[in-house]
C-alpha cells in the first residue's frame, strides 16, 4: 500500500513538471513577440492563458491532497472560544456533516455550542498529547462528568470520538470522520439519538495524527404517563445521578385530561411523607390543573408530584435553560 502512495506521487510530480514547461514554452511563444512586435492583444491572450495552466495545476494538486479549509486567526475566533482550538472551521464543518446527516432522515438539526465544543477540544487535545483514545480521560471523567465540569448542564449526553493516523490526516477529515461515526453501530445511534439537542465538535492534531470528539447533550424532555385514580405520582425533574450540582431554570408546559393537583417538592422523600400522610415540604402548588404553563428554578432531586383526581393521561414537556 505504502509503494502505490508512493508510485502516485511521483506521477503527479511528473504531471506538475510537465504543466510548468509547457506554461514556460507558451509564455515564450505568446509573450516574446508582443514585446518584439507591439501587440498588447496577444500580450493578454498569453496572461490569461498562463492564468489557466496555473489555475489547472492547483486544481490537480487539490484533487490529489483532499479538501483543505481555510481557518481562522486567534483573533477571529468567536467570543468563549478556547485560544488553541487552531482548527475552528474545520470542527464546524464537522458538526454541519453531522446536521446534514440528521436533516436527512428527518431528524431535528442540533445547536452549536461553544461551551460543550471547548470541553470536547479539552479532551481531544488530552488524548493527542498523552497518545491514548478513550472516552474516560485521565482524571477518570467520562463525558457527563467533563460537561459537568465545565458547567454546562445535561440531562443527558453522549460523545464521539474519531481518530486518524495518515500523511495529512486533516484532508477531508470532516467527512472521513462523520463516516467513520456512521459505519460504527454505537456511534452512529449516538449521531442519530432523537433526543438530542446541543452540540458541540473538537479538533486536536499533533503531526500525523487528529483526534475529533464531539460531544451531544439534552436540553428538553417528555413525560408522558397514564395516571391511575386515587394513586400519587413522583416525577423526577433534576435526577441526583446528574454530576451538577447547581440550579438550574427551565420552563415546563403540562397537559392533562382530568384535573390533579400539581406540586414541585425537594426530593422523593417529601413524596414518601405525603403518601403516609405525614408532613411535607413543596416549593410550588398548582391546584386543580387541566393545563400548565410556567418556569421554575429547581435544584438536584426536585420533582413534579401529581395527584390525580381521576384516571388521567398527563404529558409534561420540560425545557432546561
Amino acid at each position: 500500500m505504502q509503494q502505490q502512495k508512493g508510485n502516485a506521487h511521483y506521477f503527479v510530480i511528473f504531471i506538475v513538471l510537465i504543466l510548468l514547461i509547457a506554461i514556460i514554452f507558451l509564455a515564450i511563444y505568446l509573450i516574446l513577440p508582443s514585446f518584439l512586435f507591439e501587440t498588447p492583444d496577444i500580450a493578454k491572450k498569453a496572461k490569461g492563458g498562463v492564468e489557466r495552466a496555473v489555475t489547472e495545476i492547483k486544481s490537480v494538486i487539490k484533487g490529489i491532497e483532499g479538501e483543505q479549509i481555510e481557518e481562522l486567526s486567534p483573533e477571529q475566533l468567536p467570543r468563549g472560544v478556547l485560544p488553541d482550538r487552531s482548527l475552528y472551521n474545520l470542527e464546524r464543518e464537522t458538526f454541519n456533516l453531522i446536521n446534514q446527516e440528521r436533516i436527512n432522515r428527518g431528524l431535528n438539526a442540533l445547536e452549536w455550542d461553544e461551551g460543550i465544543a471547548n470541553t470536547a477540544f479539552k479532551h481531544s487535545k488530552e488524548m493527542g498529547l498523552n497518545d491514548y483514545i478513550n472516552h474516560t480521560n485521565l482524571a477518570g471523567q467520562k463525558a457527563d462528568g467533563r460537561l459537568a465540569a465545565d458547567r454546562i448542564f445535561n440531562i443527558c449526553s453522549s460523545e464521539n470520538i474519531f481518530f486518524i493516523e495518515a500523511r495529512n490526516p486533516k484532508n477531508d477529515l470532516a467527512e472521513k470522520s462523520v463516516e467513520g461515526w456512521l459505519e460504527s453501530p454505537g456511534h452512529r445511534e449516538n449521531l442519530l439519538d432523537e433526543s438530542i439537542t446541543m452540540a458541540g465538535v473538537g479538533i486536536y492534531c499533533e503531526g500525523r495524527k487528529c483526534y475529533v470528539n464531539a460531544n451531544h447533550i439534552c436540553t428538553t424532555t417528555e413525560i408522558k404517563e397514564t395516571l391511575q385514580e386515587r394513586y400519587v405520582y413522583f416525577f423526577s425533574l433534576y435526577p441526583k445521578k446528574i454530576q451538577f450540582d447547581s440550579p438550574i431554570q427551565i420552563n415546563f408546559h403540562l397537559e392533562i385530561t382530568q384535573e390533579a393537583d400539581v406540586f414541585i417538592i425537594p426530593d422523593d422523600e417529601q413524596y414518601q411523607n405525603y403518601v403516609k400522610r405525614e408532613s411535607y415540604l413543596f416549593t410550588q402548588k398548582f391546584g386543580s390543573v387541566l393545563e400548565l404553563t410556567d418556569t421554575a428554578v429547581i435544584e438536584r432531586g426536585y420533582g413534579f408530584m401529581v395527584v390525580p383526581s381521576q384516571e388521567s393521561v398527563l404529558i409534561i414537556e420540560i425545557e432546561y435553560l
